[in-house]
């Protein structure tokens, strides 16, 4: 995987290897006369095919040669024939971080990435945590607003939007004065100062991004519509949504449940916006354990949803899932009810076992759910392909359900959600199981 090509760092800077180039770019004849003209002078085709096997290397995650995109940026500073050879350029400009520092704000607002713009694809909000006040302050400079907004402008193909609250302990050697005495921002406080920010340069730059992922500490108590620039954020083609909150409620002194809240009704205020388009949703981590809530909102086309070591309210996500008829894939992970009553599942399976698409075909994956009594769910099936699944069970688990009841309660669960058997007796043991 190729890293971040970082704005304005110290001597690597976009701007100074553009310097570098443009000095050699000045005299290619000089070049190509000290390379006598037998390889820089290669038509372009051929040093396509040559980069080409290179940024495959670099890109792939099982790169024979190890590789990487370091490779690729010292072979862009090698001539001005490859550092403009827009296979080289797809590969390392496709993802770009704009600095939140200080020390480079002029600089940031005087850039020119025209050249680099029809190539990047994701761009990277990045928030260091442990960072003084004053750091939190600069996310809501209107100066560092504008900068970023004018260079969102200049990106004609951004997709992708990625929130990060960077939580590593290396912003916290940056020393203090002691004169100012800086009060430092909490990591949380540090992660709505970044969303509210993307918010904003979002909305004024007129992006429509496809993809958004989020994954930093949240205070809780932030709500998204009351943020600026969030009636004008145009969310209408987003498609692909991972959301990984943590919320962190001694920031604002508010309970956990009220932060968890909060941030199950911001995803709803997103949906509002997607629900036409959106087609992937995974939720990630011990976070908004309230959702769903009882507000449903339809997503036509979801194809899509994973749940992973959060916890769910079951009974209305039963309700949900009866309003995504896309759905082709439905994952949960380590999960469990925050009911802590098992026969909320039934919600669950009713769902699956009524959806337009169960006869078509939806993948179900349980993995470790419901981890409350010790009676984990495990299945991973097609509904309309359950037979091999069945078989799996019959001649690989013979005679071992004797000995673990549970055996025969999964696949009892899964023919159950296929609609081949009612409520019995294996079921009824596994949801209304009080020991």
């Amino acid at each position: 995987m190729l890293g971040w090509i970082v704005l304005l760092i110290n001597n690597h800077s976009l701007e100074s290897m553009n310097q570098k180039l443009q000095t050699r770019r000045s005299a290619p004849d000089t070049l190509e006369m000290e390379t006598r003209g037998k390889f820089y002078s290669l038509p372009e085709e051929l040093l396509t095919k040559i980069a080409g096997c290179l940024v495959t290397e670099a890109t792939s995650p099982r790169s024979k040669y190890h590789y990487s995109d370091r490779d690729l940026k010292t072979l862009r500073l090698s001539s001005p024939r490859f550092a403009y050879l827009k296979v080289i350029q797809k590969a390392v400009f496709i993802n770009i971080r704009f600095p939140d520092s200080v020390d480079h704000l002029a600089r940031l607002e005087q850039i020119d990435i025209n050249r680099i713009a029809p190539f990047v694809k994701t761009i990277l909000f990045k928030a260091q945590t442990h960072r003084s006040i004053q750091d939190k302050e600069l996310l809501c400079n209107e100066r560092l607003r504008a900068a970023w907004t004018r260079l969102l402008r200049a990106l004609p193909v951004l997709e992708k939007a990625y929130l990060w609250c960077d939580d590593s302990h290396e912003s916290q050697s940056q020393p203090q004065s002691k004169e100012t005495n800086l009060e430092t921002s909490t990591p949380a406080q540090m992660g709505d100062a970044l969303i509210a920010a993307a918010v904003a340069c979002l909305s004024s730059s007129g992006a429509r991004i496809r993809k958004l992922q989020l994954c930093c500490e949240i205070t809780g108590a932030q709500n998204w519509p009351s943020v600026p620039g969030w009636e004008g954020l145009d969310l209408s083609k987003l498609e692909n949504v991972t959301y990984r909150p943590d919320p962190d409620c001694s920031a604002n002194q508010i309970t956990t449940e009220n932060a968890e809240a909060q941030a199950a009704a911001n995803l709803c205020a997103m949906f509002h916006k997607c629900h036409g388009w959106i087609r992937k949703l995974k939720l990630y981590g011990d976070c908004v354990l309230l959702w769903p809530g009882e507000e449903i909102v339809t997503l036509p086309e979801l194809r899509y949803l994973k749940l992973e070591y959060c916890g769910v309210q079951v009974r209305n996500l039963g309700s949900w899932l009866g309003n995504m008829p896309s759905l082709q894939h439905f994952e949960v992970e380590g999960i469990h009810d925050t009911e802590r009553d098992l026969t909320t599942w039934l919600h669950v399976f009713n769902a699956i076992r009524d959806h337009p698409r169960n006869k078509s075909g939806i993948r179900v994956v349980f993995q470790q759910a419901a981890p409350i009594t010790g009676a984990l769910i495990s299945l991973d099936y097609v509904t309309n392909q359950y037979e091999e699944t069945l078989s799996w069970y019959e001649d690989v688990l013979r005679g071992q359900a004797e000995d673990d009841p549970w055996i025969d309660a999964h696949k009892y669960i899964m023919l159950y959600m296929v609609g081949e058997v009612g409520y019995n007796d294996s079921l009824r043991m596994w949801l209304e199981d009080d020991d």
